[in-house]
């Protein structure tokens, strides 16, 4: 019930300012495409990320030993998201830990 208040809240606040707040579910990683409230596909090229939200990972050497750190591990398939559109684009604004 609080969660709904807070969903009615930001979409009001997005929406006198001309931008909307949706939900949506990672489908797929590379490339990026996100459904939104069962509604509509997104595709990488409408998509903006956050470098937050992208997957970084970094070698570390130990003498001989390489070994792989995941820095960040970006979105990944069934990641909840929440996308701030403004026009045609929709900046992925972040992952929801809860959110169902």
């Amino acid at each position: 019930m609080l969660a709904d208040l807070m969903k009615q809240a930001a979409r009001g606040c997005m929406e006198e300012s001309g931008a909307r707040l949706l939900f949506g579910t990672v489908m797929a990683e590379n490339p990026l495409e996100i459904r939104v409230e069962d509604r509509f596909t997104l595709k990488g090229e409408r998509l903006i990320l956050p470098d937050t939200l992208v997957k970084r990972e970094q070698e570390i050497r130990f003498g001989e030993e390489v070994q792989k750190i995941v820095l960040c591990p970006g979105v990944k398939a069934g990641d909840k998201v929440a996308l701030v559109r403004a026009g045609e684009f929709f900046l992925v604004a972040g992952t929801l830990g809860a959110w169902q």
